[in-house]
């Protein structure tokens, strides 16, 4: 994170006059200011806004001066004093959530004219907003033995006094250990949003966690039955916009879909913006060679002829930018497949196809790699558009992650990604932002061609394709099934197993706001066929690595209710890998879809974690695409 002196003209505040509705702005907010945690109090006092700023857990604080607030807009204006330097601030706060931007005056103490903002960023929450019901609550928190662990808590929707509650070990450094373990459940003997007392089964043992909360931090100690020392835990909130381990409405279900949308597209991709315009450049191109069938696809390839013909495409997208009148721009490539047999009456359906790290669009419509599942697709009839998905140029990860240098797969045209960002500046946007709505504009481009069916659209890919996937069935409504496969199924996970860090925003802890199973309840009632390997250890040392996408699948269930059949686990034999289950030409690939017998725990307050460590599946007897033409 860098400190730069103000420069970029942002709107003007509003003049002055009366502040309109205060509600979504006063109160306690908890900000992310780079490496910095800080607490925010903004009040009302006399007609006018106050407040102090000061460090998470520090007594000194700053008075907030200067401040404006257009409610019509959600922005916040305000300068802070801080050891003899200027900060300004200015930010979007909406919903109970905060984001934005702000600069140090290095010059004199009144500075520069107040509208002029450009700098580091922040990211923040209300607690009034997310503390206004107790539940769902997730914690992140460490152990003093070694366990850094996931705690999540809800209410029993039978009993309105009565809670559920886990805990999940993400990893540990005790020597020997496999790392994340099934998540337990826990007993929570009380929890009025300020003390929490649970009970953890740990072998013969009983262990009592008892801890208190103070703002965004939770902290406390864990005593075993047996006799032996008082060990300490403190941690965090997280995953603040968490659908939670209880059964809602459809009506309830709905408006937290829609809530959490508008939230994530502030947060990830500057409010999801429609482009002012869109150039397309399509080129024919010819078909790659049919021969060179890779022994990783189980899709019967040699029986389903290239019956489809091959375009570049090049998408160049204006953008609003909100700091200054020239547009932004984005540009996208993909490869787009056509059938050459008739539409059906209803019309082709489509395929947005997306790759994973180091593949491309063309890798998606060779016959070879791991990245095979567009061809397949396009040849048994649907329009596919193979979209490059690739990460930034390294001047523009803000030293998120070092690599790769030029793109994902320079050497057959996916190329790295510049930033979507004003000229001077840093991008408001998470990578993951950026890859989302670049598939959104996709489905648009699939949409306007000729006969396609509207209502069959499908986004597909393999691992951070697979991720990119369950984002974009989660903000686009228009997705009406999402085949992620091997994708990460927890990325609280992620930061202790070393996996690339392209998947974290670049101004905020992501697994502060969100969770995987989350975008995948925001799919919910929409069809999911979620994949995953037995054999697949990329994101698990656990020796059943499963276990964690079984418990992914779970919560993300429970969003469904009544639709549960519409989302499936498809718990193949494979490791990182892409399956369809059409096993006709080679009898060493297990044939149809394989969903696990045990897909949820027994019970409601107490549960074993045999379900979760049960790999044995059943079959569907029917294949991917046996499935999609029902």
């Amino acid at each position: 994170m860098h400190e730069a002196p103000i420069g970029i003209a942002l709107p003007l505040p509003p003049p002055p006059g009366g502040l309109g509705d205060t509600s979504g702005i006063i109160g306690h907010w908890f900000v992310n200011r780079g490496p910095t945690r800080l607490d925010l109090s903004v009040g009302l006092q006399s007609g006018r806004l106050i407040g102090t700023l000061s460090p998470e857990g520090s007594s000194e604080s700053k008075s907030i001066e200067r401040v404006t607030w257009d409610p019509d807009q959600g922005q916040l204006r305000f300068r802070v004093q801080e050891d003899g330097r200027s900060f300004v601030y200015a930010v979007n706060a909406v919903e109970g959530t905060m984001i934005g931007r702000y600069a140090i005056d290095f010059g004199s103490r009144s500075g520069p004219p107040y509208g002029l903002v450009n700098g580091g960023h922040l990211m923040g929450w209300r607690s009034e907003t997310f503390d206004a019901d107790i539940v769902p609550r997730v914690f992140d928190i460490a152990i003093d033995d070694g366990r850094f662990a996931r705690v999540r808590l809800d209410r029993i929707a039978s009993d309105p006094l009565g809670f559920i509650g886990e805990l999940k070990v993400k990893t540990t450094t005790v020597v020997g250990s496999e790392g994340d373990l099934p998540a337990q459940s826990i007993v929570v003997r009380r929890w009025d949003g300020q003390h929490l007392v649970f009970d953890l089964t740990n072998g013969a043992a009983r262990q009592r966690f008892s801890g208190s909360v103070n703002g965004r931090l939770l902290a406390g100690t864990m005593v075993e039955d047996r006799p032996g020392e008082t060990i300490k835990f403190a941690g965090t909130r997280a995953n603040i916009l968490s659908y939670g381990l209880g059964v809602k409405t459809v009506e309830s279900r709905r408006a937290w879909q829609e809530r959490v949308r508008r939230i994530l597209y502030r947060l990830m991709m500057a409010g999801n913006p429609a482009p002012l315009g869109t150039e397309a450049t399509v080129t024919d191109r010819p078909l790659f060679r049919a021969d060179l069938i890779g022994a990783d696809r189980d899709d019967d390839s040699a029986n389903w002829r290239q019956e489809y013909r091959l375009s570049d495409v090049v998408l160049d997208h204006t953008l609003p930018n909100p700091y200054g009148p020239d547009p932004l721009s984005r540009r996208s490539h993909g490869i787009l497949a056509v059938p050459t047999t008739p539409p059906p009456a209803a019309g082709y359906g489509i395929v947005l196809a997306l790759n994973g790290h180091g593949g491309s669009a063309e890798q998606m419509l060779r016959s070879d790699g791991i990245f095979w599942y567009g061809d397949a697709f396009a040849r048994r009839g649907y329009v596919v558009l193979a979209l490059d998905v690739s990460h930034r140029p390294l001047q523009d990860t803000g030293g998120l992650y070092g690599d790769p240098a030029d793109g994902d797969s320079p050497e057959t045209g996916n190329h790295a990604h510049p930033a979507i960002a004003a000229p001077g500046q840093d991008s408001d946007w998470s990578d993951d932002g950026e890859r989302a709505w670049d598939a959104m504009r996709g489905i648009d481009f699939l949409l306007a061609q000729p006969s396609v069916n509207a209502n069959k659209i499908i986004v597909t890919g393999l691992s951070m394709g697979g991720e990119v996937t369950e984002i974009v069935a989660a903000l686009d409504p228009r997705v009406t099934t999402a085949i992620p496969a091997g994708a990460p199924p927890d990325f609280s996970l992620m930061p202790s197993h070393g996996n690339h860090a392209c998947w974290q925003w670049m101004h905020g802890d992501a697994t502060e706001f969100v969770e995987v199973s989350d975008y995948l309840a925001l799919t919910a009632p929409r069809l999911v066929i979620l994949e995953s390997g037995k054999g697949d250890y990329t994101f698990s040392n656990y020796s059943l690595p499963y276990v964690v996408e079984k418990e992914n699948a779970w919560r993300a269930r429970l969003a469904y209710g009544d639709n549960a059949a519409n989302f499936v686990h498809y718990l193949h034999s494979g490791s990182h890998q892409y399956r369809v289950g059409d096993s006709s030409h080679d009898t060493s690939y297990p044939a149809y879809i394989q969903v696990p017998q045990l897909i949820a725990p027994p019970g409601v307050r107490q549960r074993s974690v045999d379900w979760v460590v049960n790999g044995e599946t059943v079959s569907l007897d029917q294949t991917l695409f046996d499935y999609l033409a029902r």
